[in-house]
C-alpha cells in the first residue's frame, strides 16, 4: 500500500460575497382614483410611461405641496381627474425605480369629482375605469392589490353605514 502525503491547504479563501448595495429610498405619493355608480366601485388605472403595465397615478412630492395636494396634482397630470385626496392613507407600496433607488408611496383615496377629455400626459399614458374586482387581477403586485382591498373595504363600510342611516 503506498501512503500518499497531503500537502496542508492553509487557510480556506471565503468566498466575497458582494457588497450589499446601497439604496436611496425616495419619498413619494400617488392616489386611487374612484368612483362610485350603481354600487359598483370604479377606480381610475393609468399605464405605466412604457406602456406595459396598469398602475396608480404616483409620482415625486411637488415642492411645496403636502402629500395629498401632490398626489391629487399626479392624478390631473397622468390621467386627467380631478378630485381631492381624503386624508388616508390606503397603503405603502415599494417600486425599485432603479438597482440603488427605491420609491416609497403612499397611496390615498380620491374620489372624482370630473373625468377631463383630453390630459397632460394623454402622448405617453393610457387611462382606463375598472370595476374594482377587474383592477385587482390587473395591478402588479400583492402590495397593490391589498390598497384596493382597503379601498373597497372602506367604500363598502361607507355605503353600509349610509343605509343604517349612520
Amino acid at each position: 500500500m503506498k501512503t500518499v502525503k497531503l500537502k496542508p491547504s492553509g487557510k480556506e479563501k471565503e468566498k466575497k460575497r458582494p457588497a450589499p448595495k446601497k439604496t436611496h429610498t425616495i419619498t413619494q405619493s400617488g392616489a386611487v382614483p374612484y368612483l362610485v355608480e350603481k354600487g359598483e366601485i370604479r377606480v381610475m388605472l393609468v399605464t405605466s410611461t412604457a406602456g406595459d403595465a396598469w398602475i396608480f397615478p404616483k409620482g415625486n412630492i411637488a415642492r411645496g405641496m403636502d402629500p395629498l395636494k401632490s398626489a391629487a396634482k399626479e392624478v390631473y397630470e397622468e390621467a386627467g381627474v380631478v378630485g381631492v385626496c381624503e386624508n388616508r392613507v390606503l397603503g405603502v407600496i415599494q417600486i425599485e425605480k432603479s438597482p440603488s433607488n427605491l420609491a416609497e408611496v403612499s397611496l390615498y383615496p380620491l374620489k372624482i369629482d370630473m373625468i377631463l377629455p383630453q390630459w397632460q400626459e394623454s402622448a405617453v399614458r393610457s387611462r382606463r375605469l375598472f370595476r374594482i374586482e377587474e383592477a385587482i387581477g390587473v395591478i402588479r403586485g400583492e402590495r397593490s392589490c391589498e390598497v384596493l382591498r382597503t379601498l373597497r373595504k372602506l367604500l363598502e363600510e361607507r355605503a353600509e353605514g349610509g343605509a343604517h342611516g349612520n
